[in-house]
């Protein structure tokens, strides 16, 4: 697990929108034009936005270098379907694939939605993002 991760973005309204109304996180810093922070909990940031390539940058082609997806690690199955419902009912596409949740923000970053005792074992202590 990683404390928090920067996403290079091409629009930051669609951005704040699928973070906040979508996934749930709340809009801890908000720099009109350039950059967003979210986050659960409190944290100051755990996903920061930016547009630094500027509005509308392309999504890297598939043969990049880049970052494949990241996973977001949901509470409970219940906040799990109630986040894909939202996601949906905003146009956003969710695909089941072998027991995972997958979708992708405005960008085109590929997220990963995990229940936490699925993904850190029933067993573990360490709490969601």
């Amino acid at each position: 697990m990683i404390g928090h991760i920067h996403l290079h973005v091409s629009d930051l309204e669609k951005t704040k929108d699928f973070y906040h109304k979508g996934l749930g996180f709340d809009i801890t810093m908000d720099i009109p034009n350039q950059m967003a922070f979210f986050s659960s909990g409190g944290y100051h940031h755990h996903i920061g936005t930016n547009m630094w390539f500027g509005k509308n940058a392309p999504k890297p082609v598939s043969n990049s270098v880049r970052m494949l997806f990241y996973t977001v690690v949901i509470p409970s199955e219940e906040k799990r379907k109630s986040i894909v419902a939202k996601l949906e009912a905003m146009g956003y596409r969710v695909i089941e694939e072998n027991g995972e949740f997958i979708t992708e923000d405005p960008s085109g970053n590929q997220i990963h939605l995990h229940v936490e005792s699925l993904f850190l074992g029933n067993n573990n202590k360490n709490k969601s993002v």
